[in-house]
């Protein structure tokens, strides 16, 4: 139910071309607190952080190194940090990479899931900025890592199938997951 003012989006204000295919976006805060739109596509060696505001585009590098072109992985799923400070990645690779929002330093790389060909990784934050949640093609858990080892500390265990998708409430510890087995599952604290 629309009330008031409130019109639902219907306009287009714009398109952007990238060279690839568009695999996962995600919005931060940018420079300055501009909101920037985060967008990767495959087989690029960088992410695009677009300004919201201007649509002005910078390319920041998946590598370590700013001059290393070669990528071995896409980013498949992003999520924001609650704060905004970080981006956690998930990527087709059997890794989870963290890295401070807007630039190529990476926090962590978390590993301990698994990846196949055809697989769709997804990843969250847990609402307390110490975790994050993922699924695994190996499984049909959710694999909770701990950012701050990099360890895999619990395995949520419960759906029958592979997960396809998992979304989180960020103002209460609630996680939903959707799963092949045609269930959701809705964790949290009792």
């Amino acid at each position: 139910m629309v009330s008031g003012d409130a019109q639902p989006i219907n306009l287009m204000a714009t398109q952007l071309y990238f060279p690839e295919a568009v695999e996962s976006v995600e919005f931060v805060k940018g420079e300055g607190g501009a909101l920037e739109l985060v967008v990767s596509a495959r087989a690029q060696p960088h992410l695009t952080y677009v300004n919201i505001e201007t649509l002005q585009q910078r390319r920041v590098s998946l590598n370590e190194k700013e001059w290393d072109t070669h990528v071995s992985f896409t980013v498949m799923s992003m999520a924001a940090s609650g704060d905004g400070k970080y981006l956690l990645a998930a990527t087709d690779k059997s890794r989870n990479i963290l890295w401070r929002a807007g630039s190529n330093a990476r926090v962590r790389t978390l590993m301990g899931h698994t990846t196949d060909d055809y697989f769709q990784p997804r990843v969250q934050w847990d609402p307390s900025g110490l975790f994050s949640y993922c699924n695994s093609s190996g499984d049909h858990d959710v694999h909770v890592h701990c950012l701050a080892s990099g360890r895999v500390v619990e395995q949520l265990k419960g759906h029958r199938a592979v997960i396809r998708d998992i979304h989180h409430d960020p103002s209460r510890r609630v996680l939903v997951t959707a799963s092949y087995d045609k269930t959701v599952k809705v964790w949290g604290e009792r």
